[in-house]
């Protein structure tokens, strides 16, 4: 027995996923079934369907069907079809009354499977993908059909199948420039995944046919190929010409038993279009990691050891990387400035804004150029849209209210006439001089130059006590008559 929704309204992608419920309803075997459709919202619509009807398949029992209703969305997020907004489709691409809109409506409900099975199958089968296709070849029987399905193999256990965002990701992607289609995976049982190409199908046992140039392996562009990450499910390519394309992926989930041999416990087909076109946003493609709300010339203060970044788009987490290799800093002379770690406050795996932690704080009145590189994972950053930032984009930083010519570190003779110990500590510090006679005059200053401690001394170990000074960094400048040198103090 096959299931079909007897309603043709040109998805443009399904995936069917599932959750153990019942340790929370204690129905033993019971799962939540989700199932999210697509639909071009220009040939068809879901607007009047309230239920949906996916099948469940095994050799330990006769095939059902399960029957799901359909969630409304909450009417900040309502597309106005009964649909939720798909979001991101608009603003990657330039010309807006262009834009192929979609919905996605989600369906929902409970089902008790009857026996633990090895090789459960939960599918969905229709007519009526949308037209158009370039990479699948038309005229075949059935070839308006779309079929996906999730399996399970719960002899050995309950499980929750991964959950991936690949359509909601799949929006508008532009001819000559790189583009990204990162599932977002959670998955939440521990388990071990392994994403790959799979060959469209039309039904179960129906297998599309792919035109020319085209196959499951590469769906996008002839000669040129797709890069699916086997790990992490991240889809790269560059297309090279304007086209609309069925992607077609599988997840297989492995699960380790008690003698440590893995097992397949479950596997998820997802199929969904991508849209390619030449008439892209400018700033899309031109995308660079600082947006176009910033000025071109920001500000830092003196003492600051973090840079803020504000970002236009939505920046993707796994792309920044933490050790701070997307960025390098540059003085006018050419000298860099280390970054010792980014800090990022990801949603969703997406982040609007990226801070920069430097090793060192501020000091000097100086000019900094930001440049943007490819990290230490070989990319540089890539936004919401799929596009990556290009190499050498550059923003300037000008550091100002440094008091002059007290901060500046000097390594001469007298910089190494003397040493300060322990650095850092809670603050008390032991200043010894070597071969340095005389009278030496101390000043401690703050990072806004402010003068917080004066000493004067003959001796050839001073104690300077700022335990009553905040945690911070501080700078202590020894003059004697004929040198003067600055050292920077780290107050715990």
């Amino acid at each position: 027995m096959a299931l079909t929704n007897g309603y043709s309204n040109h998805y443009a992608g399904v995936n069917i996923s599932y959750d153990y419920i019942g340790d929370s309803t204690g129905i033993a075997g019971e799962y939540r079934f989700t199932v999210k459709v697509f639909i071009d919202e220009g040939t068809g619509s879901l607007a009047g369907v309230t239920n949906f009807g996916i099948g469940a398949a095994s050799s330990c029992a006769a095939v059902v069907g399960i029957s799901l209703t359909r969630i409304n969305p909450p009417p900040h997020l309502a597309a106005g079809n009964g649909g939720f907004i798909v979001p991101g489709r608009d603003f990657c691409h330039s010309k807006v009354g262009a834009l192929r809109v979609y919905s996605m409506y989600i369906f929902a409900g409970n089902y008790v499977l009857s026996t633990p099975c090895a090789d459960w199958r939960f599918y969905f089968v229709a007519p009526g993908r949308t037209g158009g296709v370039n990479n699948l070849v038309g005229g075949q029987v059935g070839n308006d059909d779309l079929y996906v399905h999730t399996t399970l193999n719960n002899l050995h256990g309950n499980n929750d199948s991964p959950e991936t965002a690949y359509m909601e990701n799949a929006k508008y992607f532009c001819v000559g420039s790189d583009a990204r289609i990162n599932p977002n995976h959670k998955e939440k049982d521990g388990d071990s995944l392994y994403f790959k190409f799979t060959p469209a199908h039309y039904s179960e046992t129906i297998v599309a046919s792919y035109n020319a140039g085209y196959s499951a392996t590469s769906p996008i562009t002839p000669l040129n190929t797709a890069i699916l990450d086997p790990v992490n499910g991240l889809l790269r390519f560059k297309p090279t010409q304007m086209e609309r394309d069925v992607i077609a992926l599988t997840i297989e989930e492995w699960r380790k038993d008690t003698l440590g041999v893995y097992y397949l416990i479950s596997e998820s087909q997802r199929d969904f279009e991508i849209f390619i076109t030449n008439s892209c946003d400018t700033m899309a493609v031109n995308w660079g990691p600082y947006g176009d709300t910033i000025p071109l010339i920001s500000n830092l203060e003196c003492g600051d050891s973090l840079i803020s970044l504000k970002l236009s788009r939505s920046t993707h987490c796994q792309s920044i990387d933490s050790d701070g290799s997307d960025f390098k800093i540059l003085t006018p002379n050419g000298d860099s400035l280390e970054i010792s770690s980014v800090l990022k406050s990801c949603m969703d795996s997406y982040t609007d804004s990226i801070n920069l932690v430097l090793s060192d704080t501020l000091s000097q009145n100086d000019t900094l150029y930001l440049i943007s590189r490819k990290g230490s994972s070989q990319n540089s950053l890539f936004n919401s849209c799929g596009f990556e930032s290009r190499v050498g984009d550059t923003l300037m930083f000008r550091v100002q209210n440094c008091l002059a010519n007290n901060f500046g570190i000097d390594n001469s003779l007298a910089y190494s006439e003397w040493t300060v110990y322990p650095n850092p500590s809670k603050g008390l510090f032991q200043v010894k001089f070597k071969g340095m006679e005389g009278l030496k005059e101390l000043s401690v200053y703050d990072v806004r130059g402010q003068l917080v401690l004066q000493h004067s001394s003959s001796n050839m170990e001073v104690e300077i006590d700022l335990t009553f000074l905040e945690p911070g960094i501080y700078f202590i400048q020894n003059r004697s008559t004929t040198n003067w040198s600055t050292k920077k103090l780290l107050v715990e």
